[in-house]
């Protein structure tokens, strides 16, 4: 989706289905024949969060099912071809299921990036936090020097409250 920026706004970066501008991030998700669009200004950021989701229970499943493998190995080869081929399936979901995900929050919105298996670099996600934290502290400071607000708090005209 082509987007019209903003006056003054110019792209910074894009990583997956999220764009970085000067102004906003936003995210344009579309599956089958959905699609929805978030946007938020960058100075309403909260939050963000990168992580990585998996099922190691299935990878524990797998260890002890190959162990049972093993222990029929004695009585019966077709048990055993049998329950490595349930270990093998298990450790195909496993690596099926890991997932990169990619949270940014303001206030009750939120925009999530989930990615499937390796296809995602950690270190290409990591590097788009980065540019959306370093742009909403500029546009904090920008905001603190723009209103002009004294580090004191006294209030104009005068050195206190009261008299």
């Amino acid at each position: 989706m082509n987007r019209k920026l903003l006056r003054g706004e110019h792209l910074i970066s894009t990583w997956r289905d999220i764009t970085l501008t000067s102004h906003r991030v936003w995210q344009d998700a579309r599956e089958g024949s959905s699609a929805a669009l978030t946007s938020m200004p960058v100075d309403a950021v909260q939050w963000v969060r990168l992580g990585r989701h998996h099922l190691p229970w299935l990878l524990w499943l797998a260890a002890v099912t190959a162990v049972l493998g093993i222990a029929a190995l004695e009585y019966d080869r077709m048990i055993t071809y049998g329950l490595f081929g349930v270990a093998l399936l298990l450790m195909l979901l496993y690596g099926t299921t890991r997932r990169l995900v990619l949270e940014i929050g303001a206030g009750a919105g939120k925009i999530v990036v989930q990615v499937v298996g390796e296809g995602a670099s950690f270190d290409a996600a990591l590097e788009f936090l980065y540019q959306v934290e370093g742009r909403r502290q500029v546009h904090v400071s920008g905001a603190d020097a723009r209103s002009g607000a004294s580090a004191s708090g006294a209030w104009p005209g005068g050195a206190g409250a009261g008299g």
